[in-house]
């Protein structure tokens, strides 16, 4: 997204008035985040707050995407369009990133899921109990394991750019 363009949310479209990437950004890589600032509030949706603590490790994620959609280990039956949700759990966490695997066997549930290239942006989100969180921002993957950009890591810089 870019400024004096804008995005639909909800079925309405709203201008963006500035686009603040992440001073250390570089593409496929955790840093690679930018916040869009939007000319007006979304009307209608409730915006889900970020996860700051940094007890991330070992809690299970819900994600949500539109990509390809098939059996995991095998190529991708369809690309609809259709938004579809799956779980996991948070299994390795560095400074900046949260890994996300893709369980094998008697480990692995009916509602787990793998993002894929293209979905870039998706969110990981930990449900608490006041409600989800925003936990990770997904910008790749290693084999099996689904790599996010770990948002409690840049809660500094999120919160400072969003003030006034």
């Amino acid at each position: 997204p870019e400024a004096g363009k804008s995005l639909e949310i909800a079925g309405h479209s709203y201008a963006i008035a500035r686009v603040v990437k992440h001073p250390d950004a570089r593409p496929a890589t955790p840093t690679d985040l930018a916040l869009v600032e939007l000319r007006e509030p979304v009307k209608g949706v409730k915006p889900i707050p970020i996860y700051k603590a940094s007890d991330e490790g070992g809690q299970a994620v819900v994600f949500v995407a539109h990509g390809a959609t098939g059996v995991v280990g095998k190529d991708a039956r369809t690309h609809d369009g259709k938004a579809r949700g799956a779980i996991s759990t948070i299994d390795r966490l560095s400074p900046l990133t949260i890994s996300v695997p893709l369980k094998d066997g008697e480990d692995a549930s009916d509602l787990q899921g793998k993002l894929v290239p293209g979905e870039e942006g998706a969110a990981a989100y930990i449900e608490t109990d006041e409600g989800l969180f925003v936990a990770g921002i997904y910008y790749g993957d290693v084999t099996v394991w689904n790599l996010y950009s770990r948002v409690s890591a840049f809660a500094p810089w999120i919160e400072a750019t969003l003030k006034p």
